[in-house]
């Protein structure tokens, strides 16, 4: 009983730090590279191979003689590397990828893999140890048991170390403490300690409590001198990480040759304000949002739209106002300004930082503006939106035919609406071309009239009524009062010539970008990553040579685990990015998410291993089967709630229902597949979870990068829903080597 206690302690504290620290380095990633969810995808992905290659080199674990202290080795080598990592990210950051330079695919899946490789080969490795130590001390089902469980009788294993219970159960067990651990890490990251602290010092605290948790395996074991031991390195580690500079050598390095006068973490990301000689910067989870005195591209943003106008009352700004925009808007003379910004931080920290606007007619809002469109009651006759390209979901949501359309609703008669993108007129690549095309035909579903103005940026004009590029005469003869938009800078011939250059590159057959469909996100994706030659066939083609590998290795109960692990990492990110979708941020969700699916896989594996072992091969199939079903219908449900404008908190609590739903199918399924097997612990943890790790690790980096955006939701849950149903079928036309039916 008493090292029971011991690996049950070992197996909570081993969920605990993995959670935690994954919740903080997703977070910590979100941020150094610049927002984009897909740098969660691969993360998660990394993590989930990675952790998945440490269970499946524990299956040599047996072969090793003082289990006990090797274990208690291994935890507190663990305990030091979360805050290490995170350090490890912001240099790699820093020193590889300075200020100015551009993150590509290949780069962040270089840090991912050079960050996480210790931490998570270590970590799988100790799930798989612990496991098997849990079954050598759980023997308490005799021989002769075998069929109260379904099972057949394998005849050759009637030695009195045989027991049903250690080889089939104690792989469930073992999962549910592990899930109960992160889930209660979760709980406590998410409710607590992100509100009261930063994310640095709230890992140093989870890093003492994990601690504690060595401590105790210690105590539980024997040996005169080891938990005093424990205790003496355990305090040195933490003495050592806290007296550390950990803020001062990783996350500022990212920021040389400027002082941070701001730097404040908020629930829709991490906000640094800097000067660097006068010149003041504003960045958001990385990316430099805008800097003081930039007038050309202040005149830019504001005075192509503004012009085409004969009389804007009342105007709409969608974010990049702090930079001097709104002074430009002004000039027009009209009634009101709303000024929207999603994070109210920024407009404190802006406010304090850039400029004051004391303006009787500026109104600023803080939120959503989608949700701000749709509860204003105002008709605007000019909208510009200043906002960065859409290489984050979270942008590309205000780039969507929906939200154009909702927009047109609060726009008035031949009212004005302009977007810009980073390509420029003096050479569009194909990729830029793509991206271009697909904001024209979206803008086409719902104006009559589109104007492309070059400029530093592509501004993309819309309106029902006439548009003009002479915009030197336009100002001219309006009397607007501009240093750089005027006839002395801008040549309207010269405009034209280039505007119709970029006109000719537009594609007629292009998509139109919806929500559950991001057509620009794919195409700004692309666009990206052609500054780095790099392309998705190299990717595919490597991946495709990985899942066949996996496959040739698997049985039809790895299978199913492999299938289910696709689901789990397809709709764990898929949940993410449909919360960013609905909500606009998903900064602070990302952790709630994980800890509902933590959660899940706890109750699931413990229903598994209390009350359906007696009929695990037809629970298990029937678990397939609704994790299939669950496949299709999780999309319907998500794109018909976007269509029906169902209220949010609705929509956050059936995304929290169906994460917690599916969940406990894998937790499940997990639990019930060890019951297939009478082979050792050790070899049944190390297959199994290595299965449903790697089929995590597919889908948590598929969905974002390839299926989501390249085919949609909806069809990337037909595909989930024919992986499962596959599996499952192959497993029933396989049955006779598993159970007896």
């Amino acid at each position: 009983m008493r090292e029971k206690n011991a690996i049950r302690t070992g197996l909570f504290g081993l969920g605990f730090i993995s959670i935690s620290t994954q919740i903080f380095l997703l977070r910590e990633s979100y941020v150094v590279f610049y927002g984009n969810e897909l740098i969660l995808g691969i993360m998660l992905s990394a993590w989930m191979l990675l952790t998945g290659t440490g269970a499946w080199i524990g299956r040599w674990f047996p072969g090793i003689k003082d289990q006990g202290r090797f274990v208690l080795f291994l935890m507190l080598i663990l305990s030091a590397l979360p805050v290490l990592m995170i350090i490890k990210l912001n240099l790699y950051r820093a020193i590889l990828l300075p200020t100015g330079t551009i993150a590509g695919i290949r780069d962040v899946v270089y840090a991912a893999f050079l960050v996480l490789l210790p931490f998570c080969i270590i970590n799988g490795f100790l799930f798989s140890a612990l496991s098997s130590m849990l079954g050598k001390a759980s023997l308490s089902v005799k021989p002769g048991d075998e069929k109260s469980y379904g099972m057949k009788h394998d005849a050759t294993q009637d030695s009195p170390e045989y027991h049903v219970s250690a080889g089939r159960k104690a792989p469930g067990n073992a999962y549910f403490l592990e899930s109960f651990g992160s889930m209660a890490a979760g709980t406590l990251v998410n409710f607590i300690l992100l509100w009261l602290f930063p994310s640095w010092q709230s890992e140093l605290f989870i890093t003492g409590l994990y601690l504690l948790s060595v401590v105790v395996f210690a105590f539980y074991f024997k040996g005169r001198y080891i938990p005093w031991i424990t205790i003496l390195i355990s305090a040195l580690i933490m003495f050592l990480l806290i007296s550390a500079d950990i803020r001062g050598i990783s996350y500022y390095s990212r920021y040389p040759g400027q002082t941070v006068i701001e730097d404040k973490e908020t629930p829709y990301g991490q906000l640094v304000v800097t000067c660097n000689s006068g010149q003041i910067n504003c960045y958001e989870n990385g990316l430099l949002l805008f800097s003081s005195g930039d007038e050309i591209n202040n005149e830019e943003n504001v005075h192509y739209a503004m012009v085409q106008h004969a009389s804007p009352r009342h105007v709409l700004l969608v974010s990049g106002g702090l930079s001097g925009a709104i002074n430009e808007i002004l000039k027009y003379n009209p009634l009101t300004v709303d000024y929207v910004e999603l994070n109210p931080a920024l407009l404190k920290i802006g406010m304090r930082s850039l400029t004051r606007l004391e303006k009787k007619s500026v109104f600023l809002h803080s939120g959503d503006a989608r949700r701000f469109i749709k509860a204003s009651e105002k008709k605007y006759d000019v909208v510009l939106i200043l906002l960065p390209p859409p290489s984050t979901l979270q942008l590309n949501r205000i780039y969507t035919a929906e939200f154009i359309s909702e927009l047109k609703t609060r726009m008035s008669d031949e009212a004005i609406v302009s977007f810009a993108l980073p390509t420029t007129s003096d050479y569009v690549s194909k990729a830029g071309e793509g991206l271009n095309s697909i904001l024209w035909q979206t803008l086409r579903s719902s104006f009559r009239n589109i104007l492309i103005v070059p400029g530093g940026k592509t501004y993309f004009i819309a309106s029902d009524g006439n548009l003009n590029l002479d915009i030197p005469d336009l100002i001219e003869k309006r009397g607007i009062p501009t240093s750089y938009v005027n006839k002395y800078y801008l040549d309207a011939g010269q405009m034209k010539e280039r505007a119709d250059y970029m006109r000719a590159g537009i594609s007629e057959k292009a998509e139109i970008n919806y929500d559950f469909r991001p057509a620009m996100f794919f195409a700004q994706l692309k666009y990206w990553m052609s500054y780095f030659n790099q392309h998705y066939y190299f990717a595919l083609l490597t991946g495709l040579l990985v899942i066949i590998f996996i496959l040739m290795n698997l049985n039809p109960v790895n299978l199913g685990l492999f299938t289910g692990g696709v689901t789990a990492g397809s709709f764990q990110v898929i949940l993410i990015l449909s919360l960013q979708i609905f909500c606009g941020y998903v900064f602070q969700l990302t952790g709630f998410i994980v800890m509902l699916f933590m959660l899940g896989l706890a109750l699931g594996s413990y229903s598994g291993t209390r009350w359906f072992f007696k009929t695990p091969f037809k629970t298990y199939m029937s678990a397939q089967i609704a994790i299939a079903a669950l496949s299709i219908l999780i999309p319907l449900i998500l794109i018909t709630m976007g269509r029906c404008g169902t209220p949010l908190w609705v929509i956050q609590a059936v995304i929290a229902g169906m994460t917690l739903v599916l969940s406990f199918l894998i937790g499940m399924e997990y639990s019930l597949a060890s019951h297939f097997y009478i082979k050792k612990p050790s070899s049944i943890v190390a297959k199994n979870y290595s299965a449903d790790l790697f089929g995590s690790a597919l889908g948590a980096f598929a969905v974002p990068v390839f299926l989501f955006p390249l085919i949609g939701m909806m069809n990337t849950g037909l595909i989930l829903a024919f992986m499962n149903t596959f599996s499952a079928f192959f497993l029933f036309m396989r049955r006779k080597n598993f159970v007896s039916l």
